[in-house]
């Protein structure tokens, strides 16, 4: 397994006379300066903070936390009759600011990136004075919150010289813990390590873990709100590849007023929310926040089904700038709500690979002033509209012109590959999404696969340049398929002379339009280079050649 370890270093710098001194203990035993400690990825070292008998008081300080990292709880042992800690958030009251302002503040006045602070008073006002013996802070719970060099420092603020820096080392391997979750046989009071230990809630495993962590849900359903909390943690099904266990685990929380999952932000693409069946809707911020974060998470959403659900107004995903792939978005609506929704809104990343369908509104996609990128999905009875300062990539997918616009400037860039051929679903009046071909429908119902009188023109009418992933593998099967079951092993297979690698048009034929395709300089930011037939990064002679070998070449259906 791989390892990364995490640096923490204690600085003391506290005011005395020459030979004294306060020791850090952790975990109950001491830490000379310059010693090591080594924990595991995700644990918790008490501090503690003891006198020496030689420091006298009175003391003043901070407690400065730089990194991945944050301090919870203490207990103040030094009873004196003017002694006081205050953690970050009675610090914020204080001072009448929030605790973001206060951290900010402290990170501009002592040049530090600070991510949490406390500060303390160690007085009993009486003269002479006493002398700081024995455990003064105790309990201070210090979190590992990520991979990283940490920095914290116990500093003095009192106006006179300090002495050296009192520095210990706690090395932290990332070990990484898998968390399961069981509704039907879990229990929160469990560990959760193990299936037999299984949690029975979402969010107490998402409660428990740490950046790299993973939690792995069985199927149920699971009626509760779950909020990551920023953390880059992986939450999927038992099987996200499996659309019967995507159907069998759900998150059933549909409130017009609260999101079934809610992210706080600042995730990044290592936070995966993937095979879920989710009733309600997900938003990429966390409003609940004081002040609110404006930022939008930039999570992984794949294999999720939205289907039949009123969301907010109709909106099942808003403010998700990260990659959405392989979702089904499907007969969403709402009652009781006045104006016109989108089913996914305010999402500026790449929506990949999803089928957005029969919506009430036929409002598929709404961009708002960002760029969003959408390739290889189907858009069926649902649109795109574009806000002001919005810009919008469009290839390889099943859409439905025109735009609807609300505002300016805005910018619309059509690739090649858009078609608006019927999709032909297997069966949307049951729910299922899946395209009908001669050779090939994956049947979710009898579990097995089915033959069809019609084939879909969005079977092998993907990206050239995107991988196959998990689709079948077949001599006849050139191109990914588009929609929510492209790429996966569900995709429908592919018949003889249905579709030309070089066909980069999607018109059924190789000609003078894709060879103009393919030389074409310059691609929208975000837009695959279709023209990258070799799949090596960059239109080159080997690329043309195999334009020009498939020259004039049509398929069966043209």
């Amino acid at each position: 397994m791989k390892q990364k370890v995490l640096i923490l270093t204690v600085a003391l710098c506290l005011a005395s006379a020459a030979e004294a001194q306060l020791d850090i203990w952790v975990n109950g035993q001491i830490a000379p300066p310059d010693c090591e400690i080594w924990l595991n990825h995700g644990d918790t070292a008490t501090l503690e903070v003891r006198g020496d008998s030689q420091t006298p008081e009175p003391v003043e300080g901070f407690i400065f936390i730089e990194g991945p990292a944050a301090i919870d709880g203490h207990a103040l042992q030094y009873k004196g009759n003017a002694s006081e800690y205050w953690d970050l958030e009675e610090l914020a009251v204080a001072m009448g600011k929030t605790p973001q302002e206060t951290l900010a503040a402290f990170s501009d006045s002592t040049g530090r990136d600070l991510s949490d602070l406390s500060r303390f008073v160690l007085a009993d006002n009486r003269i002479p004075a006493k002398p700081l013996e024995g455990p003064l802070i105790g309990g201070i719970q210090f979190r590992c919150e990520a991979a990283g060099d940490v920095l914290l420092t116990l500093q003095s603020d009192d106006p006179v010289p300090v002495y050296p820096d009192y520095t210990i080392t706690i090395h932290q391997t990332a070990f990484c813990y898998t968390y399961y979750v069981d509704a039907n046989t879990g229990s929160d009071g469990n560990t959760g390590l193990t299936p037999d230990e299984a949690f029975a809630t979402i969010q107490k495993a998402i409660d428990s873990a740490y950046d790299g962590d993973s939690v792995i849900v069985y199927p149920g359903r699971y009626e509760e709100r779950i909020n990551f909390s920023g953390k880059n943690i992986t939450v999927a099904s038992t099987d996200p590849s499996d659309s019967s266990v995507v159907a069998s685990t759900s998150i059933d929380f549909d409130d017009s007023q609260y999101p079934a999952v809610v992210f706080r932000g600042t995730e990044d693409s290592n936070c995966v929310l993937a095979g879920f069946n989710i009733n309600g809707y997900v938003r990429g911020n966390d409003g609940s926040l004081e002040p609110p974060i404006a930022a939008h998470t930039r999570a992984t959403i794949s294999r999720c089904v939205f289907q039949e659900n009123s969301g907010d107004c109709g909106t099942v995903l808003k403010f998700c700038d990260g990659l959405i792939i392989n979702c089904l978005f499907a007969d969403n609506n709402y009652m009781y709500c006045a104006g016109l929704y989108p089913v996914i809104d305010g999402c500026h990343g790449l929506i990949k690979n999803c089928t957005i369908a029969n919506s009430r509104d036929g409002l598929g996609i709404r961009v708002l002033d960002g760029t969003a990128t959408i390739e290889n999905c189907i858009l069926y009875n649902d649109g795109i509209t574009l806000g002001a300062g919005a810009v919008v990539n469009v290839s390889y997918t099943r859409w439905e012109p025109p735009v609807r616009v609300q505002g300016s400037p805005l910018q619309l860039n059509l690739g090649p590959g858009n078609i608006e051929a019927d999709p032909c679903f297997a069966n949307p009046i049951r729910g299922d999404y899946h395209l009908k071909s001669r050779t090939g429908r994956w049947d979710p119902d009898r579990g097995s696969w089915v033959l069809d009188a019609v084939t879909s023109l969005c079977v092998d009418a993907g990206n050239p340049v995107s991988p196959l992933e998990d689709e079948a593998v077949s001599v006849f099967n050139r191109r990914i398929n588009i929609g929510a079951y492209g790429g996966t092993a569900e995709a429908s297979k592919t018949p003889l002379r249905w579709s030309l690698l070089a066909d980069l048009t999607n018109d059924g034929i190789v000609d003078a339009q894709d060879f103009a395709y393919q030389t074409k300089n310059g691609y929208p930011a975000g837009m695959a280079i279709s023209g990258d037939l070799n799949k090596n990064g960059a239109v080159d002679m080997e690329d043309i050649a195999v334009l020009l070998d498939g020259w004039l070449k049509t398929t069966v259906w043209r």
